[in-house]
Formats: structure tokens, C-alpha cells, sequence
């Protein structure tokens, strides 16, 4: 650490109560602005200044004898602690703090980490945004495999949507790391597929070991898949749902049935994602089924 940054940047906890009281009562500075310059919740920096001046009225020097806040005994190294403090300011989450230090070899629990950020007077993050949720972070380093000589390159993206990181494991240091990340998610998508055509569609129990049967089945089964995904990509916020979300949302719905001649009529049941499906163009028309001389339209009950 240079000198210049030891002040600019202070990272000892006595130091930041230090230039955060400083700025307050010298600098003239807001009360919520000397706190977000050094990493303070609001909360927090009031109980110190609070106790800033119950020092004071006592003539206690206050800086002579810094009191602890937080767990009584700690165990944990002090560069660990600046390492976490650091990672926090980058607005990394509690989880992703945690998954940095375990790739490191630094193994350490939710609980102490949390002690930890609380003692060092960061407040927890707000609940983020799903666009916020989805602004990527990617950790790329090296670490030892047991039984593979030499090192391995470890990618860990965070921010991708999913409360875990994800990790990645590649001897090939020469990629580029959005190369990389494209890649691998690339295959991500292949094989979320894959999961969905197997839990919900059930691809991997085909009716019947006649190979016919069978590759009408698969027919069928990706034929209805590519169905759903085609109705997905046409409802507004669900684009990226799996398709045991939509058929819960949508399609999973009781009806009353109404025939008047060659019409039939479809009224859905209420349901709280309804609206959005008769936003689409198709659910407001009268299809015609040739095939059976009729016509069938969709209309919403009264009632669920």
C-alpha cells in the first residue's frame, strides 16, 4: 500500500471511525455522506458519533482506546479482514464474498462473515433488482487440482441470476475470459434444455422400444417443446422462464365450455396471469378447425 492511499483510502477500522468523524465535524460534510465515503450505514455512523461525544463529556480521549464492536474474540487474519472490507466496497454480496475466499483456500462461514461486515460497520446490501441480479462479476485465477500436475485456470462468475456462483475449470489460459463465459454458457442453455425435456416432458421414457415408436415420440416430445418456447418468447416478462413455469402459469386452468351450433366457446377460468395471455393477438381472434367444420374462440370468466 502506498502512502498516499493509507490516507485516501483507509481500510483499519479505527482509521475509517477516525476520518469519518473528521469529515463530519471538520470537513462540514453531510452526516449521510461522511458514512457512504467510508463504508458506514447511516445507522451505524450515528451510534458513532453518539458515542463520539459521550467520550468526550467524560474526558475520554476518544482514539486512545478504540472500542471493539462486534464479536468479542476474532480468529480471523487481519488480511482476510481488509480483503473482505474491499470486496464489500465493490458491493459483492455475502455469498460471493464467500465463494472468493473459498477459491482462495480461505474457507470461511456465513456467520463469522457476517460478524465481520457487521463489525466494520456495513449495513447489508439492498435486495437487488433482477437487473441488477444479472450484472456479471467474474473472478479469474489458479488453483491446484489433487492427482493433476500443475495448475488450472478458475473462473467464477457471479451475478448470473442464480443465488451460487458458478465454477469454472479449465487447463486453457490463453482464451479470452468472455470467450470463455460465452462458451460455457452456451452450453449452459443446451443443457438446461436437456433438463426440462427430460423433467417435464419426460424424453427419456419413451412409450414403447419400437424404434418407429420411439422416434415418433422424440418427434413429439421436441415438437411440443419448441411450442412452449415459441408461446414463451411472446409473453412479456416470461421470455426467460422454463416451461414448468409457464404450464403452471398459463396453460394449468379449469374452463367452461360453451357450444352454440358449430361454435365453441372457452371460458378460462380467472387466474392471476390471465390478462397477459389475452394480450396476445391469436387469444382475441375465432379460429376456425376445418377438419372438424367449427370454431372455437377464448374468453375470461367471472369467476376462478
Amino acid at each position: 500500500m502506498l502512502v498516499r492511499e493509507f490516507f485516501s483510502e483507509p481500510t483499519l477500522t479505527a482509521h475509517r471511525h477516525f476520518e469519518a468523524l473528521r469529515a463530519f465535524y471538520h470537513e462540514g460534510l453531510r452526516a449521510d455522506e461522511a458514512a457512504k465515503r467510508f463504508g458506514f450505514s447511516p445507522g451505524y455512523f450515528k451510534k458513532l458519533r453518539l458515542e463520539f461525544n459521550k467520550q468526550l463529556k467524560a474526558g475520554v480521549a476518544p482514539f486512545s482506546q478504540v472500542k471493539k464492536m462486534g464479536p468479542k474474540k476474532r480468529n480471523t487474519d487481519e488480511e482476510v479482514i481488509v480483503q473482505i472490507v474491499a470486496l464489500r466496497k465493490q458491493d459483492y454480496s455475502i455469498q460471493d464474498i464467500r465463494a472468493m475466499l473459498d477459491a482462495q483456500g480461505k474457507s470461511l462461514s456465513l456467520d463469522p462473515l457476517d460478524k465481520i461486515l457487521k463489525a466494520e460497520g456495513f449495513a447489508p446490501l439492498p435486495k437487488r433488482t433482477r437487473r441488477e441480479r444479472r450484472q456479471l462479476r467474474v473472478h479469474d485465477g489458479r488453483c491446484s487440482l489433487r492427482h493433476y500436475e500443475g495448475e488450472v485456470r478458475q473462473v467464477i462468475p457471479t451475478g448470473h441470476g442464480r443465488q451460487t456462483p458458478a465454477f469454472l475449470i479449465t487447463n486453457d489460459f490463453d482464451v479470452a475470459l468472455s470467450q470463455l463465459i460465452r462458451k460455457y454458457a452456451r452450453r449452459w442453455l443446451v443443457e438446461q434444455e436437456i433438463a426440462e425435456q427430460v423433467a417435464f416432458f419426460h424424453i427419456n421414457q419413451p412409450s414403447s422400444s419400437i424404434v418407429v415408436k420411439v422416434d415418433f415420440d422424440l418427434t413429439m416430445s421436441l415438437l411440443a417443446h419448441n411450442l412452449f418456447r415459441v408461446l414463451t418468447n411472446q409473453l412479456p416478462g416470461f421470455e426467460r422462464c422454463t416451461v414448468p413455469t409457464i404450464s403452471r402459469d398459463f396453460l394449468q386452468n379449469g374452463a367452461r365450455v360453451q357450444i352454440e351450433d358449430r361454435r365453441v366457446t372457452v371460458h378460462l377460468n380467472k387466474k392471476t396471469h390471465l390478462p397477459i395471455l389475452f394480450e396476445l393477438p391469436w387469444m382475441k381472434k375465432e379460429t376456425g378447425l376445418s377438419w372438424m367444420g367449427i370454431t372455437i374462440r377464448f374468453a375470461s370468466a367471472t369467476s376462478s
